[in-house]
Formats: structure tokens, C-alpha cells, sequence
């Protein structure tokens, strides 16, 4: 079957194909995910990373990097965002729909005494 096609023919069309090599990419955040294309597993990822009681050992580290680039986005001061309360995963609304992440947070206000 390999004598049919003349040799130049063959080579033509090796490079052809080599054109169509897709480039290296940089890994990003969400391929750490197990299934990439699901959502789920992302926002469970997110989830355990948000959350500084995990066993990842970054605190709150996570979290103040999340706010503090919405907040640069926004341009509010990161602390009008509240400090880390909760978060969850698919919870319901309801008129039965989902929320993929609910990240609860509070204002936790000082009061201070000038002497």
C-alpha cells in the first residue's frame, strides 16, 4: 500500500501536519482540577482553598489574595470586604436553583479608647 504513494507526496503531507501542532500552554489554576471541563470540581477546588481551616496549611492567605484583587478591580479598600466567615458549595436557593460558592464574610468592628 506504501509503494501507491510516491515518497515527496508523503513528506508533503508530514509537514502539513506539523503545522497543525498545537503549542505548549502554561498550566493555569484550573487544571489542577481533576475533570477540567466540569464545574464542579472547580468550585469544590476554590472552596478548599478559600476556606483557611483546611488542611493546606495557607490560612487566610488564599482568601486575602482573592479580595485583594477584587478589590483592586473595584478600587476599594481590600478590609470593606470583611474578614473570612464561611464558605459553601452548591447551595439552594429558594426557588430551586443552585449557587455554585457562597463566600460569607463580616465586618468585624474595633472599637478603640484614646487615653
Amino acid at each position: 500500500m506504501l509503494d501507491q504513494y510516491p515518497l515527496n507526496a508523503l513528506q508533503v503531507l508530514l509537514n502539513k501536519a506539523k503545522t497543525y501542532k498545537l503549542d505548549m500552554r502554561e498550566k493555569n489554576f484550573f487544571d489542577t482540577a481533576s475533570r477540567k471541563y466540569y464545574e464542579n470540581p472547580t468550585t469544590e477546588l476554590l472552596s478548599f482553598f478559600l476556606n483557611p481551616l483546611e488542611v493546606h496549611n495557607l490560612n487566610t492567605l488564599f482568601f486575602n489574595g482573592l479580595i485583594d484583587c477584587i478589590a483592586k478591580n473595584v478600587n476599594k479598600d481590600p478590609a470593606t470586604f470583611g474578614e473570612f466567615i464561611s464558605v459553601e458549595t452548591e447551595v439552594c436557593t429558594l426557588d430551586g436553583k443552585r449557587i455554585d460558592l457562597i463566600i460569607e464574610t463580616a465586618l468585624l468592628h474595633k472599637d478603640f479608647i484614646t487615653i
